[in-house]
């Protein structure tokens, strides 16, 4: 199998593919942040989005993020992304 994927371009191919989805993903949750960081309403489906992210791609669930906020806006720094309603794990 592992043949196949070199011979083929298939693992460049997959890569190129995730690199580009993660990009995308990226940019829809910095919009996202920038939205909610200036008071505007963001969508439910932006939400249910931003949770299904963080399901699928969560790496590092056990990171302390609070050392890399925003002194003055550290409290609402680590709730940006998620409300509580898509903190509790999704079915």
């Amino acid at each position: 199998m592992g043949e196949f994927l070199i011979t083929t371009w298939s693992a460049r191919d997959y890569a190129e593919n995730r690199v580009a989805l993660h990009y995308e993903n990226f940019n829809r949750l910095y919009n996202m942040a920038n939205t909610y960081a200036n008071g505007q309403n963001v969508e439910e489906g932006e939400w249910h989005f931003s949770g299904t992210i963080e399901a699928n791609d969560d790496l590092f669930e056990a990171l302390d993020l609070e050392p890399f906020g925003k002194k003055k806006c550290r409290k609402k720094s680590l709730r940006i992304i998620l409300p509580p309603l898509i903190m509790s794990p999704m079915i």
